[in-house]
């Protein structure tokens, strides 16, 4: 969709290169003397993101289903109905547009030519407050619109 597009593009032509103040501030904060507790404190938050995500995909488990990821905070979600993979695009955008969640659809992930039909990829990486509030309105999603996303062809 147009929208995914706009966003992959911002998001390439912001990250091309660092400024030289955020390299200065990353190097501080991974010298030795902070970078332990940093790591820590983001291990911590990935394995408890990872409890919030998994209990998301137990709970819907007729529509969906993950290999747990064990070395990151960033999961590849296969969604079904009736055995049959939806559109991963026509699922990301209805869940943007009619919610407000954003979810990178498996075939932008990796390109076209490659077929991860259904998979959607989640970061949960961040605020978990706010990865509870998304997963609460994206269960919403699946209780009202759905059973209205196409099967992908």
């Amino acid at each position: 969709s147009k929208v995914i597009d706009l966003c992959v593009n911002a998001r390439s032509y912001a990250l091309i290169t660092a400024s030289q103040i955020d390299e200065y501030l990353a190097s501080f904060v991974l010298s030795p003397s902070l970078a332990q507790g940093l790591i820590q404190r983001n291990c911590e938050l990935a394995k408890r993101n990872l409890d919030v995500v998994q209990s998301f995909i137990d709970k819907n488990a007729s529509v969906c289903e993950w290999a747990r990821p064990v070395g990151g905070p960033i999961g590849f979600i296969r969604f079904s109905r009736s055995g049959k993979p939806v559109d991963d695009l026509e699922l990301c955008t209805a869940l943007l547009e009619k919610r407000g969640v954003l979810l990178v659809p498996g075939r932008k992930c990796f390109g076209d030519g490659v077929n991860f039909s259904g998979y959607v990829r989640l970061g949960f990486g961040g605020d978990t407050n706010e990865l509870k509030r998304a997963l609460e309105t994206f269960q919403i999603f699946l209780q009202e619109d759905y059973a209205n996303v196409p099967l992908s062809t």
